[in-house]
């Protein structure tokens, strides 16, 4: 096996596939199924296909100028790369478009699926980070997340409430009993939710009053203004895209209705990953795996930009942070109990290499009306 690596006949192999690569994108470029242009391909697989052009060439002895010219090539297109990344990045970093190629993130529906019904909470099926101002255990602090929002859109008897992203409707149960509105309709992605959902719902003996549907967010296909409320609970960071869904949210709401998002977002941009590399890496994967579409990664200023944009009025994007991430960690290393429900998920987050992480991360309380004209 070793002298098969170390030989030509290895190399041959490797560029062979090399060019089914190539092929196999400029055909799926060609019926725009490839977010990369041919020549973008290309400029990726030039410099490694010219190394191993020149490694074939003193394997076999070939003489004269052969050899560094390919290496000359190899150089030359790696910069080629170099720059249309850079020049990418700073079309990017211009106009705020987050189009550009990089970890995929993982699907939301996907992502539940693999969580199962493990809930965050003991008591209850929560699904939040909860709200530690006064709470000392995570029962106490996912249901104070709930209250909060709750209270911060006003939710009364006079209100129709759409929760969005409502997980196992533990929340909607909780703002039905709490503050008793007119009705819940609830929107959520992932069937299996859906279903354990209706099924506490059915047992609380609330089918009435919470109406919990299969959908997506940024396409509820609810009526325009048949609701006052629109909330989401820890999961519009997830939505393909956050400001597709304030979009729809507008829509649904009737002027003058409110719109409350407990939201995980950035605290500054995505980091450079030529400055810092090593934070720029674990942020994607981060990113990636919580099912965060990168155009989704923008901090406070935007996030209240885009509300605006979006026919928002009376917007607030307040940072409650310093309530939430410290109460969590202490309860991931504490609560033994909250780690075992968390399956290997559980002990992942409480290992998870720090590389200042926890300062790239904010989490908001946004609130916002519906214009009236």
């Amino acid at each position: 096996m070793i002298d098969f690596l170390a030989s030509a006949h290895a190399i041959d192999l490797v560029l062979a596939l090399i060019a089914v690569e190539a092929v196999v994108l400029y055909r799926l470029a060609r019926k725009g199924r490839c977010p990369l242009r041919p020549r973008e391909t290309l400029l990726i697989l030039a410099p490694g296909a010219f190394l191993l052009l020149a490694a074939r060439a003193v394997i076999a002895g070939l003489p004269g100028l052969l050899v560094p010219a390919l290496f000359l090539a190899a150089l030359i297109a790696h910069l080629t790369d170099l720059r249309r990344q850079w020049t990418n990045r700073q079309r990017v970093a211009a106009s705020g478009d987050h189009a550009e190629t990089g970890l995929p993130a993982l699907s939301p529906r996907l992502l539940y699926r693999l969580a199962s019904t493990h809930s965050f909470s003991e008591r209850g099926m929560y699904l939040n980070l909860g709200y530690w101002a006064e709470a000392r255990t995570i029962d106490e602090a996912c249901e104070a997340m709930v209250e909060l929002v709750g209270k911060t859109a006003g939710i009364s008897s006079a209100d129709d409430v759409v929760d969005v992203g409502f997980g196992f409707g533990e929340q909607d149960i909780y703002w039905t009993r709490r503050f008793a509105p007119r009705g819940i309709v609830g929107v959520n992605i992932t069937p299996e939710q859906v279903q354990a959902a209706r099924e506490r719902v059915r047992a609380e003996g609330l089918e009435d009053r919470i109406d919990l549907r299969e959908g997506s967010a940024t396409a509820t296909g609810l009526p325009d203004a048949c609701c006052d409320v629109v909330t989401a609970v820890e999961c519009a960071f997830h939505f393909d895209t956050r400001e597709q869904f304030f979009a729809e949210a507008a829509r649904v709401l009737r002027p003058g209705g409110r719109i409350v998002l407990a939201d995980s977002i950035p605290m500054r941009a995505e980091p450079d990953p030529w400055r810092n590399p090593l934070r720029a890496a674990l942020f994607s994967i981060a990113r990636a795996a919580l099912a965060v579409p990168r155009a989704n990664v923008y901090p406070r200023d935007v996030y209240a930009a885009k509300l605006a944009a979006a026919g928002f009025e009376d917007v607030r994007v307040e940072s409650i942070r310093d309530h939430v991430f410290p109460g969590w960690s202490r309860a991931l290393v504490e609560d033994a109990g909250l780690r075992r429900r968390l399956g290997p998920a559980g002990w992942l987050l409480r290992n998870f290499p720090d590389a200042g992480m926890k300062d790239e991360f904010d989490y908001v309380l946004a609130f916002a009306r519906r214009r009236t004209t």
